[in-house]
C-alpha cells in the first residue's frame, strides 16, 4: 500500500514535470558564474586602486569665454572664445572601501580669456585678452559600478597673470585711416574667482598606473571686471569646458 502510493506520487510529479506545470531547476552555465565573478572583480580591483592611488597628475584643453554680448563702448561686439590650457594635481578616494560617494581636491594651473571684436562709427576695434589663474575645485563624486563618475562642487581662484592685447583700424570711410595696437587696460580685473564646476570623469586601471580622464564645465559667480556704473556688458564671468587626461598613483 505505501509503496503504491510513492509510486503514484513520483508519476504524478513527472507528469507535471513533462507538461510544464512545474518547472526543472535551471542550470546557471560556468561562463555565467565567471562572467559574474569577473564583473565583481573588476569593480573590487577598480575600487582597490583608488583607495590604493589617490594621486593624479593631469594636463587638459579648455574652451574659454567671457565677457562680451553688448557695450556703451562698441555696437554689435561680437563675443569670440579662446583655447586655453589647465594643468594640476588632485588627490581623490571614496569615503570608505565600498562607499558610493567620495571626494576629490584639485590644485591646477589654468588659463582663461575671450576675445571680442565691434565697430564704431569711426574705427573697427579687436581685443584678445587672457587670464592665468591658481584654481582650487573641491568635489563630491558618485561612483558607477565601473570606470565612470560624476562630481560636482565649488571652486575658487587667484589670478596670478594676464594679458590683453586690442587693436584697431579706422574705417575706410575716413580720410585718414591708420592701424594701432596696444596693451589692453586690466587694472579693474578682479583679482579672485569662485564658481562652480560640474564633471564627468573615467578611470581605467592597469598594473602600473591608473589613466585618468575628464570632461568638465566651469561656471563662473563672480565678475571678471568690476563694471562701471551704467555698463551693459553681459555674462562677464569666467566659463569654460575642459578635457583633460592624465594618471593617478
Amino acid at each position: 500500500m505505501f509503496l503504491n502510493s510513492k509510486f503514484i506520487a513520483t508519476a504524478g510529479m513527472l507528469s507535471l514535470l513533462s507538461t510544464g506545470a512545474i518547472a526543472a531547476p535551471s542550470r546557471i552555465s560556468k561562463s555565467e558564474i565567471q562572467s559574474q565573478s569577473s564583473s565583481k572583480e573588476s569593480v573590487s580591483d577598480l575600487e582597490e586602486t583608488q583607495s590604493a592611488r589617490p594621486f593624479k597628475a593631469f594636463l587638459g584643453l579648455a574652451m574659454s569665454n567671457g565677457p562680451g554680448a553688448e557695450s556703451t563702448l562698441l555696437g554689435g561686439v561680437e563675443k569670440g572664445g579662446r583655447i586655453g590650457y589647465d594643468l594640476g594635481l588632485g588627490v581623490e578616494g571614496r569615503f570608505s572601501h565600498d562607499a558610493v560617494l567620495g571626494g576629490e581636491i584639485d590644485l591646477a594651473y589654468v588659463s582663461r580669456g575671450f576675445s571680442y571684436s565691434g565697430e564704431t562709427d569711426f574705427a573697427s576695434v579687436r581685443a584678445n585678452i587672457n587670464f592665468n589663474y591658481l584654481l582650487l575645485p573641491i568635489l563630491v563624486r558618485a561612483y558607477l559600478p565601473n570606470y565612470v563618475s560624476f562630481g560636482v562642487g565649488p571652486y575658487a581662484g587667484l589670478r596670478v597673470g594676464s594679458a590683453g592685447v586690442s587693436s584697431s583700424s579706422s574705417n575706410k570711410s575716413q580720410n585718414n585711416s591708420s592701424d594701432s595696437s596696444s596693451d589692453f587696460d586690466l587694472r579693474n580685473a578682479n583679482s579672485f574667482d569662485f564658481g562652480l564646476v560640474a564633471s564627468v570623469g573615467v578611470r581605467v586601471p592597469t598594473k602600473a598606473l591608473d589613466i585618468v580622464g575628464d570632461l568638465r564645465f566651469q561656471r563662473g559667480l563672480a565678475n571678471i571686471f568690476d563694471l562701471p556704473s551704467g555698463s551693459t556688458a553681459k555674462n562677464a564671468q569666467n566659463q569654460a569646458v575642459t578635457l583633460s587626461a592624465g594618471v593617478a598613483f
